[in-house]
């Protein structure tokens, strides 16, 4: 079973899951020879049926200029694209001392083409958090370990493609997380060595829309 604070199986998916193994779970059966009920055939289509308004449109986007690239990875900026037949990039940060807001307006120039940035251990400025607000195509942000602040989280709202955010060791508490609940893709949020609060963490857990990792996981 899914563990707290993921999404739990639906009634309709545990029904089929014995329909299936009512009829000898047979990994290699093929839907249409297995004998339904309508209950069945009913759950059936609503689990197809939400899978297709789940499918997104397949996005593409033209190549990020090759000089503004070179001139990041001269920086020490580490520049990969996701995909081989893809133009999104992924945007990492752990070998650069410390950002300036020129290294900030030349990163912000990829802004179509960035989809994951590692920014952890930096020191954040306006700027940063203006480039980072216009990442629009943003899925994956990592800020552990900088020092960005609860108010610094609402200028996040424009990044509806978000899932996943990384705010270890910062000093973001409960009213920062508040404030990013709205985004409506978001799925993660690591909070480790924060301010954020058991009981607020337990209590958006609980909802199952949003998972919010604590860690601090002790091994016995």
């Amino acid at each position: 079973m899914p563990p707290k604070g993921k999404p739990q199986v639906s009634s309709e998916e545990l029904a089929i899951l014995s329909w299936w193994i009512e009829h000898g779970g047979d990994a290699k059966a093929i839907v249409s020879d297995v004998p339904k009920s309508p209950e069945i055939t009913a759950a059936l289509d609503r689990i197809i049926e939400r899978g297709s308004l789940a499918k997104e449109e397949i996005r593409t986007v033209s190549a990020g200029n090759p000089d503004v690239i070179s001139a990041l990875e001269t920086k020490g900026f580490i520049v990969l694209p996701i995909s081989e037949n893809q133009n999104w990039l992924s945007i990492n940060a752990l070998n650069v001392d410390q950002l300036s807001d020129e290294d900030w307006d030349l990163l912000g120039k990829l802004s179509p083409q960035v989809v994951s940035l590692k920014a952890g251990g930096t020191s954040l400025s306006p700027k940063s958090l203006e480039v980072i607000s216009q990442l629009t195509e943003l899925e994956e942000l990592s800020l552990d370990h900088s020092n960005i602040q609860d108010d610094d989280l609402t200028k996040l709202k424009d990044l509806q493609r978000l899932l996943s955010l990384n705010v270890t060791a910062t000093a973001v508490s409960d009213r920062g997380i508040k404030a990013i609940l709205s985004l409506e893709k978001l799925e993660e949020i690591f909070v480790f060595q924060t301010e954020v609060s058991q009981v607020f963490s337990d209590s958006i857990n609980d909802s199952g829309r949003i998972f919010i990792e604590r860690g601090g996981y002790m091994l016995r």
